[in-house]
């Protein structure tokens, strides 16, 4: 059925009947219980601690793999098709901080980045151990994503921290990506989550944020900064302002390390719509059940021009110092005089098109 729909040039119903075509993680068992299996690692032989032979302990973890992550074992329906931009969320995956929730993590992250890095490790020397029919297809697809600077970027970092499969994983894609012209990125907001490799391997830094002096030595020290960076990182890096979002960037070249404060100048509107503090959220979200998230974002760009809310927020709570003003309420009123803005736009808008 493959090679059919191959050779009839449907590329796409070609790579779906191959899952069909490949082995399940339940064809295992049955695999596990072939004579040439069963008279070496079966029979009475027993593992010291669950009594089972080596089959049944083999047995016991396939089918509870295949109930737990029934994802791994059935033919997927998921298929990135050609998009060339992808993102995938992994949070509902991820479990707590128990032995068993931090596995289901691994497991999840180890996922993410199988599907999205299946076809950018792939060079002509895979497509030489292609059959033969399929070899001038694969060459040709090798070849284009060689020459196509791709970025992976990881997010989050934190939450696969100190997962040593992860770590691993990450270090290797690291170490092998720039053969392919495969870029990495890690964000996180906590210092441990990148490993002595990670930093080492690094070529490009960015430190968004002075958190506090107890971090600086440790920040300095792990990213070899000098004392006039880490200097001017203190003095600057307290946050976004009105200038843009202040930040100190580490340049690794061949020629020597380069320490560089810069400036983030994204524009209002985009700054509204990427915000992640919670006033701006809370803010943002009621006025977006109200108008168009377009018409929001402008109303928010004009008020607010920096970025946020928070400042205000904070300037209208301390002109009460017997805290007399509720927050929530403060917050509503704000949504309220952004509202107004909506609202005055849509009539100028009304009365220009009746003048028309």
């Amino acid at each position: 059925m493959v090679d059919a729909l191959f050779a009839a040039g449907d590329m796409f119903a070609a790579i779906r009947a191959q899952r069909y075509a490949a082995p399940l993680l339940s064809d295992l068992v049955a695999i596990a219980q072939a004579p040439q299996v069963a008279d070496l690692y079966g029979g009475d032989m027993r593992l010291e601690n669950t009594a089972e032979s080596p089959v049944q302990l083999f047995n016991r973890r396939i089918s509870a793999a295949t109930r737990e992550w029934p994802l791994l074992a059935y033919p997927t329906r998921f298929d990135l098709g050609p998009a060339r931009v992808v993102s995938l969320d992994v949070a509902a995956l991820c479990g707590d901080m128990t032995p068993v929730g931090q596995r289901q993590t691994a497991i999840a992250y180890l996922l993410a980045l199988h599907v999205l890095s299946q076809d950018l490790f792939l060079d002509s020397q895979t497509a030489a151990i292609a059959p033969a029919a399929y070899r001038s297809y694969h060459r040709e697809r090798m070849s284009a994503l060689l020459a196509t600077p791709k970025k992976f970027c990881i997010d989050e970092k934190h939450r696969c921290g100190g997962l040593a499969a992860v770590d691993a994983q990450i270090v290797r894609f690291m170490r092998e990506g720039r053969k392919v012209n495969v870029h990495m990125a890690l964000a996180s907001q906590i210092l441990d989550d990148f490993t002595v490799e990670m930093v080492e391997l690094a070529t490009t830094i960015y430190i968004m944020e002075y958190t506090s002096d107890d971090k600086a030595e440790v920040v300095r020290a792990k990213f070899s900064l000098s004392a006039a960076a880490m200097q001017e990182l203190r003095i600057h890096g307290t946050g976004p302002t009105a200038a843009g979002a202040p930040f100190l960037g580490v340049f690794r070249t061949k020629r020597g390390t380069l320490a560089q404060l810069l400036y983030l100048t994204t524009g209002p509107i985009e700054l509204w719509a990427l915000s992640t503090t919670a006033e701006d959220r809370w803010v943002r979200e009621r006025l977006y059940e109200r108008f168009a998230p377009k018409s929001v974002r402008a109303a928010l760009a004009r008020a607010y021009p920096n970025g946020s809310i928070k400042t205000e927020l904070q300037r209208r709570l301390d002109s009460r110092p017997d805290g007399e003003l509720d927050r929530e309420e403060v917050l509503a009123a704000l949504v309220e005089e952004v509202a107004a803005l909506v609202l005055g736009k849509r009539t100028a808008e009304i009365e220009s098109a009746w003048a028309v």
